[in-house]
């Protein structure tokens, strides 16, 4: 308990003990908030704001108490009573200045319209032993990644994508369905870069498969899969996307539904919009697969490793 704000570490407490105050209740989701800014030190006015901004829903509200000027200040009035009351004003000697009467003060309750951006991301939110300038900082970052596109790297050598600072390991499968999707982007395939997985086809998983391997030291084609660890899966995937069989087809949909949540999983954690995301398009039965990436915001990196000597 602070008995007042007036140091560089008081603030930070402050900061810190209001945040996770709101945290904490904007968990519950029987609990609907109303803050009130007004009092206090006005550092807690802005932290509570900035706290309402940082976790506050949509039914959460935010209010500012207005009182007439004589009174806002008044050591005597804290509200107005049932039975008017004198007061008087005086000056620093004491002198009466003026009388004033409760009956005339007003109060207003004023709604204060903030920003929530729990809507941008909210996976971090729930978090706990995280300080007021971390949840600021990660809330600053998402936003740097909404208010500009930032390039897609695809990084096959380490089986990764990157954005900005932000790393996503994938396994050698989520790579390659990552990396078709983002080549069919690229080539202008299907409907603004989605594609149906029917139309996929052989001559793109050889192209994909080329890139991957060329990336890692050596340009291979589908045949040579067995050349390269972990990437057995290509010759099933080949057969089932060719396939005209209910069964096949129903397969190669379970396996692009379960990698793509899997990739989905893993950009979360690293707080990714939407449009690095692989996502779907049309009614069941009919989906199209793709990212809403510009496609020349998408990058490789094919830059195959140095000999050793």
């Amino acid at each position: 308990m602070l008995p007042d704000i007036r140091s560089v570490e008081d603030n930070a407490f402050a900061a810190n003990q209001i945040c996770d105050i709101v945290r904490e209740l904007t968990r519950d989701p029987h609990t609907r908030l109303h803050a009130s800014a007004a009092g206090g030190r006005k550092t807690m006015s802005i932290y509570l704001t900035a706290a309402m901004q940082l976790f506050g829903r949509v039914e959460d509200q935010l209010s500012h108490v207005l009182v007439s000027e004589d009174f806002e200040t008044h050591s005597d009035f804290f509200y107005i009573p049932p039975t008017p009351q004198d007061l008087t004003v005086t000056d620093r000697a004491g002198h009466v200045i003026k009388c004033l009467s409760t009956a005339d003060a007003e109060i207003h309750l004023a709604d204060i319209p903030f920003i929530r951006l729990r809507g941008v991301r909210s996976t971090w939110l729930p978090s706990s032993g995280r300080s007021y300038s971390d949840f600021v900082q990660q809330a600053q970052e998402d936003l740097d990644l909404l208010d500009s596109v930032h390039e897609l790297r695809i990084n096959a050598r380490n089986k990764s994508i990157v954005v900005a600072n932000r790393t996503i390991k994938l396994t050698e499968r989520e790579l390659f369905i990552y990396a078709l999707l983002a080549y069919l982007r690229q080539n202008g395939r299907g409907e603004d870069g989605f594609v149906r997985l029917s139309e996929i086809s052989t001559a793109d998983l050889d192209a994909v498969f080329r890139r991957i391997t060329a990336a890692k030291g050596g340009e291979r084609g589908l045949e040579d899969y067995q050349d390269i660890p972990r990437f057995d899966f290509l010759p099933l995937l080949q057969q089932q996307l060719e396939s005209t069989k209910d069964r096949d087809r129903e397969a190669v949909t379970q396996t692009f539904r379960e990698t793509t949540s899997r990739i989905k999983r893993k950009c979360d954690t690293q707080r990714l919009p939407e449009r690095y995301l692989i996502t779907t398009r049309g009614a069941p039965g009919a989906l199209r697969y793709g990212l809403r990436m510009p496609p020349e915001r998408i990058t490789w990196d094919d830059q195959a490793p140095s000999a050793t000597p």
